[in-house]
């Protein structure tokens, strides 16, 4: 199957699988449940991730594509990632897929794993600001590399469409870093994708990644939500002015580090 195909049977099939994975816990709260016995989770979780494995070099990259764990993801999505700097989506940068929740919007940008901030500051909006902040020194650092064909702005919550309830939790919290953590994006035209023009960017984004890495500037970036936490401790003790922070820092010692050279 060809890679515009399927990534036109996931927008077509998307809401469908949604629904199929409508579910309660045990509180009796509307849920979305992770279900293999559907095509949709078959053709993520296989289809797209072979699709794109056959295309690049495995020795030095891993694929991963998901649903979710457990509970269902608001869009599938799908990593490159190069195993030096990262091997697991919710920490490092990487290449990335993603689809909005109604798997309507398609878009290709480098990604930043958003994980990494809610772990270190919780599932809040000082997360996502982290997170922006983050992402917008990130982008002007390595502004250099941006493709020419990278403009959108990044929507996957998309509160406008009545298909369901909009995100709430821990979900909605963790779709806004992923849109914050998305640099150089690119949104396509999911009626008219051609395998020509996917195989093109993959390649061109995959280059970008590579520039960012081999960037001495890369350095400054090797860790992503601490590097934030403990730039603002030295502020505080040069300026010896108190910081006040009015959030809670959570499972500080867990360090995120971008690469592992």
């Amino acid at each position: 199957m060809s890679v515009s195909s399927t990534l036109k049977k996931i927008s077509l099939g998307w809401i469908d699988y949604r629904k199929h994975c409508e579910a309660k816990n045990v509180k009796g709260h509307d849920i979305h449940k992770v279900k293999q016995d559907h095509e949709i989770h078959k053709i993520v979780t296989n289809d797209w991730q072979e699709d794109v494995s056959s295309k690049i070099n495995l020795n030095k990259y891993k694929v991963e594509s998901s649903v979710g764990k457990g509970n269902l993801v608001a869009g599938p999505w799908l990593v490159v990632m190069d195993q030096s700097i990262t091997e697991a989506p919710t920490e490092g940068y990487y290449v990335v897929y993603l689809f909005s929740r109604s798997a309507s919007k398609l878009y290709l940008s480098i990604g930043i794993g958003g994980t990494q901030f809610q772990d270190i500051y919780g599932v809040t909006q000082e997360a996502v600001d982290k997170m922006e902040l983050f992402a917008n020194d990130f982008n002007k650092t390595f502004n250099k590399y941006k493709p020419h064909s990278s403009s959108a702005k990044v929507e996957l919550l998309e509160d406008h469409l009545d298909f369901e309830k909009p995100l709430t939790g821990s979900s909605r919290n963790l779709n806004l870093l992923f849109e914050k953590g998305t640099i150089f994006a690119k949104e396509y035209d999911l009626k008219n994708l051609s395998d020509a023009e996917l195989d093109d960017d993959l390649i061109k984004y995959i280059n970008v990644y590579n520039n960012i890495a081999n960037d001495p500037k890369s350095e400054n970036f090797d860790i992503a939500a601490e590097s934030l936490m403990d730039d603002e401790i030295s502020k505080d003790k040069s300026n010896k002015d108190k910081i006040e922070f009015d959030y809670d820092v959570k499972n500080s010692s867990q360090k995120k580090k971008f690469k592992n050279r």
